[in-house]
């Protein structure tokens, strides 16, 4: 019974943090900084997904920083200039699709 009830609460923390887990999106543009925000579909949930979404928007030249918030479906590109959008749509894996929002 002590096995279940550790099992259980093991599974009710894994399971929150997927529902929960969300990144602050509070970047100030200045100078030539420019933010695109990406409206992502194929998420699961938002342990493994938002850092692998990162990881790969991040391999563009001219991305300095990305925030990925799960609950809304985003990510949120800080770029220091020029960078093609569909460039940035291109280079997330095949599981995920995503449309530019501005």
């Amino acid at each position: 019974m002590r096995a279940f009830t550790m099992l259980s609460l093991v599974a009710v923390l894994f399971l929150s943090a997927c529902g929960s887990e969300e990144a602050a999106v509070s970047v100030s543009a200045g100078g030539d900084a420019t933010l695109i925000k990406l409206q992502v579909e194929g998420m699961a949930c938002g342990v493994m997904c938002p850092p692998k979404i990162k990881e790969d928007l991040m391999t563009v030249q001219g991305v300095e920083d990305v925030n990925v918030d799960f609950k809304t479906s985003t990510a949120t590109i800080k770029t220091g200039g020029d960078v093609d959008s569909a460039a940035l749509v291109k280079s997330l894996r095949k599981q995920f699709t995503a449309t530019v929002q501005n």
